[in-house]
């Protein structure tokens, strides 16, 4: 209603054609999915990199620019015994109090399950993601699915004209996992 009063059309990407740089900077429109799906993966997968051909690989602190060094160098006041109690198990109150803290109306995962649904479980089921988060922590090891993310491409403020550049990503996660990796981090 409020982009009818407003006389504005939502603004949506669809990936069924592509303008792609070939290697000899020349530009062609590709109807081809095998094609489209490619290019987009290879863009969003190096989206972050200063340069595609030579990705940016730090392996320590030292290998980081200057301005990053000091930032990520080991420091000396923290104590290692801080983090021993991430290997606690994981409680229902935990899991209870952290699924309280969700905000509700946000996107479901690539499963379709939404934080709401994850609220609305008995606590039967509760206790079986008690147990199953635990049985990650103990195992040291997490469902393959959890690699695996939604990936959808939204317009910057500016004409999308098929070029995947006018796009920025927005990931969605599976929610069980993010509940686990809160639980954690909090």
């Amino acid at each position: 209603m409020i982009n009818s009063i407003l006389n504005r059309q939502p603004r949506r990407i669809t990936l069924d054609r592509l303008i792609i740089t070939n290697d000899n900077d020349t530009e062609e429109l590709t109807l081809d999915p095998s094609k489209i799906e490619q290019y987009t993966i290879n863009h969003f997968q190096n989206l972050g990199n200063t340069s595609e051909e030579t990705p940016y690989n730090s392996s320590t602190h030292h290998d980081l620019p200057p301005e990053w060094s000091a930032i990520y160098t080991p420091k000396t006041h923290i104590q290692d015994e801080w983090y021993n109690s991430i290997c606690n198990p994981i409680t229902l109150t935990e899991v209870q109090d952290t699924l309280s803290s969700l905000s509700n109306n946000k996107a479901s995962s690539p499963s379709s399950i939404t934080y709401e649904d994850l609220k609305h479980l008995d606590l039967h089921s509760k206790q079986f993601l008690v147990e199953f988060f635990n049985m990650i922590l103990i195992n040291n090891t997490y469902p393959s699915e959890w690699n695996e993310a939604l990936l959808f491409p939204i317009p910057k403020p500016k004409d999308w004209n098929c070029h995947i550049n006018n796009t920025y990503p927005i990931v969605l996660l599976e929610t069980t996992r993010k509940l686990l990796v809160k639980i954690l981090t909090i």
